[in-house]
């Protein structure tokens, strides 16, 4: 869920219930003149919260990856930690492993 007027676009999954929460809560706040980033809107989550995902698209090789990452990770609130899925074997090198000790981000893979 973000404003439209975001300078940012992020996708968020999550269950139907939790979605609906979020959005009436966003939808009370907004009534009442408040606009909420969407880390505004998970804030009351953080302690109940292990790590957000983030999941870049298969396609998305290591060099652009990781520039978009550096992007990010000063945006990042610091109440969460934070997963991210890589799904690029491009990824699977020691510039990466490197990257995420350094950022205290955690690598995820499937197979």
């Amino acid at each position: 869920m973000v404003y439209s007027d975001a300078k940012e676009r992020y996708s968020t999954f999550t269950t139907r219930e939790a979605a609906n929460a979020i959005k009436v809560y966003l939808s009370y706040r907004e009534r009442y003149g408040e606009k909420l980033s969407p880390f505004e809107a998970i804030g009351p989550l953080s302690s109940k919260t292990m790590a957000l995902l983030i999941q870049p698209p298969p396609s998305l090789k290591i060099f652009e990856g990781l520039e978009r990452l550096r992007e990010m990770v000063s945006r990042l609130d610091t109440r969460f930690r934070y997963a991210v899925e890589v799904r690029h074997r491009s990824w699977f090198q020691d510039l990466a492993y490197n990257f995420f000790a350094n950022t205290d981000l955690c690598l995820v893979w499937s197979s």
